[in-house]
């Protein structure tokens, strides 16, 4: 981990490529944000499918919510920000969908212990704060 210049913090290593199988270096920087406390009762959520070659996970953490689902060989990522009070896609990587925005929305309530079917897959809250 390197601290930068613009208060980013560079991660370097190696993993393996699942398309080549070697080990690949790779780069990656964070971000550091403080959670409003006041906005904590519905701060963070991880919600997981598995079922055969299909499985996903979406995790929400403050204003940031990430999901990435592999169904067969199609791989769908998204990531969504809370702007101006209002949750926004700002990533979506693949042709598939995720529920992050019904989930971010209200629409599917992120509850311990829940789980919810989306476009056939079912969902499990896995944890919820």
């Amino acid at each position: 981990m390197h601290e930068q210049a613009d208060g980013t913090t560079l991660e370097t290593g190696s993993m393996v490529n699942p398309d080549t199988g070697r080990d690949t270096p790779y780069e990656e920087l964070w971000l550091d944000t403080e959670l409003d406390e006041a906005k904590s009762k519905d701060a963070c959520f991880v919600v997981k499918h598995e079922q055969g070659a299909h499985r996903g996970m979406i995790v929400k953490l403050g204003d940031f919510c990430q999901g990435v689902a592999r169904r067969g060989e199609e791989v769908v990522a998204e990531r969504w920000e809370k702007k101006d009070g209002r949750w926004q896609r700002t990533v979506r990587i693949g042709s598939g969908s995720l529920v992050c925005d019904e989930l971010l929305n209200g629409v599917i309530k992120a509850e311990n212990g829940a789980s919810f079917t989306s476009g056939g897959e079912t969902w499990a809250v896995v944890e919820a704060y």
